[in-house]
């Protein structure tokens, strides 16, 4: 099972309690799909932690022109510098027993290699026609293991490493529920997709089922629209009133007209108003930060807002009320 969606399923906390309940019943698959570092604070994975040092940058599909460069992570990590690393660690000691790691090929591109366990396990170079995709495959049987649990890519050189996305399985008949999130995103980011990355990433997972949870980040933008409705069938029964009105005017532009005054307009400033005398800032309330009475605010909380509450409102009501008193006090 594939599911694609926002914020909710970038964070995995409801996707992987789905996956826990479905594996619990009907088995655990051995497939996932996974995004490359740490792009945003928002995605996570149930099944890996995920860690990346210093030297990597990071491409979003939602905020790029760029769309050849990315596949269904929506993410890719980018190394300007030999040794920069990104680690996957599997959670409750599953062992995997393959793992493939995608690039993106160009000009004067660098090279990287794949540890597993900590153990070299093949490199790869990334030098090549702009936007390549390439892998670098690793099996746990060639290695003479029975699996493995860490993974890591690292770049060899200073010439730029982009990964966009990590692939790992394990032999297991079941469920496999990959989980694929942009945060802020509507549905409308997956038409940004290339369609052969589309379908490449598609034939690499061939879900069974696809799952769609998108619609929260729709929903903020429908209730914009809908007020752009309610504001234009109101200028309308206002064009109307005025064209029943004018009776001459020809309807369009009485509606013009009605729209243009239904438009908020500043208020116009007298001609002559007088200056307000300047008046002293209200003195500010002396207690140290630190101090228990007034721990709920700081040092320079101005007296004259609203009181505070609890306790502190009635240690420090001469200086919430009455803008601190006939005299400040003492730290």
């Amino acid at each position: 099972m594939l599911q694609l969606g926002d914020s909710h399923t970038a964070a995995d906390f409801f996707t992987g309690r789905v996956r826990e309940r479905l594996q619990q019943t009907f088995g655990a698959g051995g497939m996932d799909y996974l995004v490359p570092g740490k792009p945003h604070p928002g995605v996570r994975s149930a099944l890996f932690d995920s860690d990346a040092s210093d030297g990597w940058s990071y491409e979003a599909l939602q905020k790029s022109d760029e769309t050849r460069r990315f596949y269904l992570s929506g993410f890719n990590a980018v190394a300007h510098r030999a040794g920069a690393s990104l680690s996957l660690k599997a959670k409750g000691g599953l062992a995997y027993d393959s793992v493939q790691v995608a690039f993106l090929k160009q000009p004067g591109g660098g090279r990287a290699e794949v540890l597993v366990d900590g153990e070299p396990s093949g490199d790869i170079s990334l030098d090549g026609a702009a936007d390549q995709r390439a892998t670098l495959d690793v099996n746990a049987a060639d290695r003479g293991a029975h699996g493995f649990h860490d993974i890591a890519v690292r770049s060899l050189t200073d010439a730029p490493v982009t990964v966009t996305g990590v692939e790992v399985n394990r032999e297991g008949d079941g469920v496999s529920y990959v989980s694929l999130g942009f945060p802020g995103a509507t549905v409308q980011l997956l038409q940004k997709l290339a369609d052969d990355n589309l379908a490449d990433d598609l034939k690499r997972i061939a879900p069974d089922v696809i799952v769609l949870a998108f619609g929260t980040n729709e929903g903020f933008k429908r209730c914009a629209r809908r007020r752009r409705l309610c504001r234009a069938v109101r200028a309308d029964r206002q064009a109307t009133e005025v064209a029943q009105a004018a009776g001459a005017a020809s309807s369009s532009s009485a509606r013009q007209t009605a729209r243009a005054r239904a438009a908020p307009a500043s208020p116009a400033r007298p001609a002559a108003r007088r200056r307000r005398a300047p008046t002293a800032p209200p003195a500010i309330c002396r207690r140290r930060p630190s101090s228990p009475r007034c721990a709920k605010r700081s040092a320079a909380w101005r007296c004259g807002s609203k009181p505070i509450s609890g306790t502190g409102r009635r240690r420090c009501r001469a200086h919430a009320a009455r803008k601190c008193g006939p005299r400040p006090t003492r730290r």
